[in-house]
């Protein structure tokens, strides 16, 4: 069935400039199709709903709408890690510092960044506990977001992020000195921090950062609930394309 609909002045529908609008209803498939016809740009759009779908086709001319200029990037950053020593119901595991890398690749919207990141973080000697040797490793994949601020030549920022998190603990002592453990253990990272980005050019940037990323509480039957938090000192280069 056909319905016509006259424009309400002040609505969408008058802003966009439309003068009549045209239903077509279907109850049997509670759908509908919007027929508008544009009177200066002749200018066709078919839309369709089914409740979930939403589908627009532009037969001639476009329809702009006011956005964010959006700006595609990739980043590295590679650095220090200092992991806080564990405490478990068996006792504190020592953890020496470690390395960090990750890389990005985001959109940067005026003053917002929003990327998905891909870390990996590892201790680079032995965790030590009570003179016998371990690691522990981290792989994360985090959502960031990040509000850059104009500072004159450079852009400080702070950033946030979550995402899950894989943490491989290997020859831990368990229950007692005596005994050694290892573990995976599939959780939930977070990170937040701040830094400071030079611009190079138009396209390259370097960035300097602190990054605090912890997990969420791990539940081990043997080591019991312990959670690895970690201080980042981190330096790398964003493109801009």
């Amino acid at each position: 069935m056909l319905v016509e609909s006259d424009v309400i002045e002040g609505g969408i529908a008058s802003v966009l400039g439309l003068n009549k609008i045209f239903f077509w209803v279907k109850p049997d498939y509670y759908e509908y199709y919007c027929v508008a016809f544009v009177k200066q740009t002749n200018l066709l759009i078919a839309m369709k709903n089914n409740l979930k779908t939403f589908l627009a086709v532009l037969s001639a001319g476009f329809i702009a709408f006011p956005a964010y200029a959006a700006t595609p990037y990739v980043s590295s950053n590679f650095g220090a890690s200092f992991i806080n020593d564990v405490k478990t119901v068996s006792g504190t595991q020592l953890i020496k510092g470690g390395l960090n890398l990750t890389g990005a690749a985001g959109v940067s919207m005026d003053d917002f960044r929003l990327e998905a990141e891909v870390g990996g973080l590892t201790n680079i000697d032995q965790l030590i506990t009570f003179g016998l040797g371990g690691s522990v490793s981290i792989t994360s994949l985090l959502a960031n977001c990040y509000y850059d601020m104009a500072l004159g030549g450079v852009k400080p920022y702070v950033t946030a992020g979550i995402g899950p998190a894989w943490v491989s603990a290997d020859d831990w002592f368990g229950a007692s000195i005596l005994t050694r453990y290892s573990a995976k253990y599939t959780t939930l990272g977070y990170q937040f921090g701040a830094g400071i980005a030079i611009p190079l050019s138009d396209s390259f940037a370097v960035d300097a950062r602190y990054r605090y990323f912890s997990t969420s509480t791990i539940k081990d039957n043997t080591l019991g609930d312990f959670t690895l938090s970690t201080h980042n000192v981190l330096l790398g280069l964003r493109y801009s394309f």
